[in-house]
């Protein structure tokens, strides 16, 4: 699951053992030079509502509506930042306008053991409970059509903690949207708790799992 902050993205990993023994871990995506007065903004909003009875009293909340894509609205000068999911997997889209300078836009990683680029291009953020990977980006321009012009993008490590991006045939005067995937292991169950109990391979090969 995630969480926003104005200035951060928390992702909490969950796993359970055969025995249904569960593990938590929590990591936290900053943005750093993250602006003042950053603002989030639900869209596309999603029937019904959700209600958090959890800990504390003072922090239950009731009514809460559900959006299908959270803005983080002026992250940066002329930056804006899309949380959503597509096909399962969470995705982050970076929102550039015109000229807006993305080297000011860094992330800095906290509760992972470490970061490296594979040869594909992907990021991995390694984690006691498994690898968090980031697909390598794909990155367009919108031409004054409305066209979409690919172009070239990729990670950037500054430091065992710290990545950006940089982005490659650049048009100045145009939007450029980056659009990286990020994913944990591979999605198994439903949108609750699910424990696995068993695995065994068939004698075709195939891998059956129950719990």
């Amino acid at each position: 699951c995630a969480a926003e902050e104005p200035d951060a993205l928390v992702v909490q990993l969950e796993q359970r053992d055969e025995e249904g023994v569960g593990r938590a871990l929590v990591a936290r995506l900053e943005f750093e030079n993250a602006l003042e007065g950053t603002e989030l903004v639900g869209e596309e909003p999603q029937g019904g509502v959700r209600n958090y009875y959890i800990g504390d009293r003072a922090r239950w909340r009731s009514g809460v509506p559900a959006y299908s894509r959270v803005i983080y609205r002026g992250i940066q000068e002329g930056i804006d930042l899309c949380l959503r999911e597509r096909a399962g997997l969470l995705e982050y889209d970076l929102l550039l306008e015109p000229n807006a300078q993305l080297d000011r836009f860094v992330v800095r990683c906290k509760g992972v053991d470490g970061l490296e680029i594979e040869e594909d291009g992907s990021l991995v953020m390694q984690t006691e409970l498994g690898p968090i990977r980031q697909s390598p980006p794909e990155t367009w321009q919108v031409l004054p059509g409305g066209e979409r012009r690919d172009i070239g993008s990729r990670f950037v490590l500054l430091d065992e903690r710290r990545f950006g991006f940089a982005v490659e045939e650049r048009l100045p005067g145009l939007p450029v949207v980056i659009d990286p995937g990020l994913e944990w292991a591979t999605y198994l169950g439903g949108s609750n708790d699910d424990a696995h109990t068993g695995t065994c391979v068939d004698p075709s090969g195939r891998v059956v799992m129950a719990g």
